[in-house]
């Protein structure tokens, strides 16, 4: 929900913000085996959950790569860059539309997820 216009925005991590907050879950397990899950070729050192859906995690490696997946998906959605060290913090806002990373430096990257590109 946009506060400023009370509109409501759409998540592009998934649908399912609506279901959850009817109050139905889903029984399918949202975990991906390790063996099947292709896209990083380092070290995961960051992992999050979209906190609004449940639909999305983000994960970031200590060559500054996050990755953006689906649950229950064995390939990324997206690949982003973070800065020039290992993500050692992911955080979602609370909408879904951006994420925030932090590297072992302290430097802090915000990504808009709609355009999936960093602004900051």
């Amino acid at each position: 929900m946009d506060r400023s216009s009370g509109t409501p925005v759409k998540s592009p991590m998934g649908a399912a913000a609506t279901a959850r907050e009817a109050g139905s879950s889903t029984t399918e397990s949202p975990f991906i085996p390790v063996t099947q899950a292709h896209g990083h070729h380092e070290s995961i050192s960051a992992i999050e959950t979209s906190p609004l859906s449940g639909q999305a995690i983000a994960t970031g490696d200590t060559e500054a790569g996050i990755r953006l997946w689906r649950v229950g998906r064995t390939t990324p959605l997206a690949t982003l860059k973070g800065g020039k060290r290992a993500v050692s913090r992911l955080r979602f806002s609370p909408d879904e539309l951006r994420i925030m990373s932090g590297d072992d430096g302290g430097a802090i990257h915000c990504f808009d997820l709609t355009k999936m590109e960093r602004t900051a």
